[in-house]
C-alpha cells in the first residue's frame, strides 16, 4: 500500500478563514513526520517508478511518499531542511505560469 501525503501551507503559525484550505504548523509538520517514520516506510520518489514499485502497492507495509503542491517558498525554507536532516525525499510540484495568465508554454 502507498499512501501520500500532500502538503501546502507550512508556516509558524496557521490561520486562514478559507474553508478547504488546510495548513499545518511548523511544529505539526515536524510531529506528522517523525510519526510517520516511526509508523510506516517513508518511500522516495525513485521507488515509485523503479521495477519493484509493483511490490509497494501489493505488500502489507505502509508506504508513504511525502510531496508539496505550488512550490511555494515556505516549502522550501520551513520543511526542506527537515526532511534533508532526516533524508527523506519528497516531490514538489511546482506551477510554472498562473492558470490565469494567458500565457502559452510550447515545448
Amino acid at each position: 500500500m502507498i499512501l501520500v501525503f500532500n502538503y501546502h501551507y507550512v508556516r509558524k503559525s496557521y490561520n486562514y478563514s478559507f474553508n478547504g484550505i488546510n495548513g499545518v504548523t511548523i511544529n505539526n509538520f515536524v510531529k506528522h513526520i517523525n510519526y510517520l517514520l516511526m509508523n510506516s516506510n517513508i518511500i522516495s520518489p525513485i521507488q515509485i517508478i523503479d521495477d519493484k514499485a509493483n511490490e509497494l502497492f501489493l505488500n502489507n507495509e505502509i508506504n508513504v511518499l511525502i510531496t508539496f503542491d505550488d512550490g511555494l517558498n515556505e516549502q522550501f525554507t520551513n520543511c526542506l531542511p527537515i526532511l534533508e536532516k532526516k533524508k527523506i525525499k519528497p516531490i514538489f510540484f511546482i506551477n510554472t505560469a498562473p492558470i490565469d495568465k494567458e500565457i502559452v508554454i510550447c515545448l
